[in-house]
């Protein structure tokens, strides 16, 4: 009867152990999610060995991604866990000698998702056309002050 028991309480054990392994075979597998394009400069010419970051404002995460010298193309592999519908992905593109930049945003969609990534295109501006003015002073006119109460800067 003991014996019975043993071989009884062997078995749940074994079938609780198969139980739970089951979940872990059919859990999702990441699946590589790929970011490419090309660079061009702003006159429309292949930008080659240019530096592409992506940044996912929306996890902090920042990635760099591969170039060549001889060519304009980038490539960022990583896979479907470090993305997600309505992620905000901020691409900041220089050329090679700095005289020209790019950041912008993408928002990622589910069919982005599920095809494993997408191909993002950059066009390059001077940096005199990227740079905001430099502000040297400000001036408050206690004199102009608004129907809200707000004083208006100048």
């Amino acid at each position: 009867m003991n014996m019975n028991r043993s071989y009884l309480r062997v078995a749940i054990i074994a079938i609780v152990v198969m139980i739970g392994t089951i979940p872990a075979a059919y859990a999702a597998v990441a699946t590589p999610f790929v970011i490419s394009g090309v660079v061009f400069y702003e006159n429309g010419s292949e930008c080659n060995d240019s530096t592409v970051s992506i940044a996912n404002l929306n996890t902090s995460s920042t990635w760099v991604a591969e170039t060549n010298e001889s060519s304009n193309y980038y490539q960022v592999v990583r896979d479907s866990d470090n993305v997600s519908v309505n992620d905000v992905l901020q691409f900041n593109v220089t050329s090679p000698d700095e005289s020209q930049s790019s950041v912008t945003e993408h928002v990622v969609t589910q069919n982005e998702l599920d095809t494993g990534g997408f191909v993002y295109n950059i066009t390059l501006a001077e940096l005199a056309d990227t740079i905001p003015p430099t502000i040297h002073s400000v001036a408050l006119d206690p004199t102009d002050v608004a129907p809200n109460g707000l004083i208006n800067v100048t």
